[in-house]
């Protein structure tokens, strides 16, 4: 007889116990129950600790893409009930490692491209010619490899909106030692990634979905 343990979570022992035994009654089976009991609770920590090990990750990676702050992670893990003492100095090894942007690199706004430039795709954002030429190289290697394929031909005006945006997530948190730029060429290389194998490095990472080309599984509109 196979028994899932997945049935039996949120359950007492007791609860367990006696729906194991009913279990093996109705079949007219022979078996110890006390045994079968310990394997499904064995099994359900096992879940459990799987579980909590994907969920971690997950909240320390978008602390490393800057997606949340130190804070917000905390908050994240104790809704998860992840939130136990190695698992809190493993969030303040990454903000650590992700300080919150110092006031001399915040910014608000931008002296060459108006509000809400960057909620599109259809251009009109000043850029260095140097970002912007490097901007275009990634547009024309990516679109000689992949352009011709559905959902995945970037163009230029989506790159500068990722790049600004970017740029913009720099002045509320970095990971220590990157440049504004660096940073926001990381979150083009990171879209581009998401094009192109249609889905994104890390499961967090969503905030440019809206700028997904036509016919992209993940493309969504804001």
């Amino acid at each position: 007889m196979i028994i899932d343990a997945t049935q039996f979570k949120g359950m007492s022992v007791e609860h367990i116990e006696k729906a194991v035994s009913e279990a093996y009654k109705e079949t007219g089976l022979v078996s110890d129950v006390s045994a079968i009991v310990k394997l499904i609770l064995e099994e359900l920590e096992e879940q459990e600790t799987k579980s909590a090990i994907e969920q971690g990750s997950g909240i320390l990676k978008a602390i490393r893409d800057g997606s949340i702050t130190g804070l917000s992670a905390i908050s994240l893990a104790k809704q998860k009930g992840i939130a136990g003492n190695d698992f809190l100095r493993s969030i303040l090894v990454e903000c650590k490692a992700n300080p919150p942007a110092k006031p001399s690199e915040r910014r608000t706004g931008s002296s060459r491209n108006k509000p809400g430039s960057a909620g599109g795709s259809r251009g009109g954002i000043t850029i260095s010619a140097e970002q912007e030429e490097a901007l275009k190289n990634k547009v024309k290697e990516h679109n000689e490899k992949h352009g011709e394929k559905e959902g995945k031909k970037i163009d230029l005006g989506m790159l500068k909106s990722v790049y600004r945006r970017g740029a913009g997530a720099f002045s509320t948190s970095h990971r220590e030692g990157m440049t504004r730029a660096r940073w926001a060429i990381a979150r083009v290389n990171a879209f581009i990634t998401l094009v192109r194998s249609g889905k994104p490095k890390n499961s967090k990472y969503t905030q440019d979905n809206d700028l997904l080309p036509k016919g992209h599984p993940k493309r969504s509109k804001k």
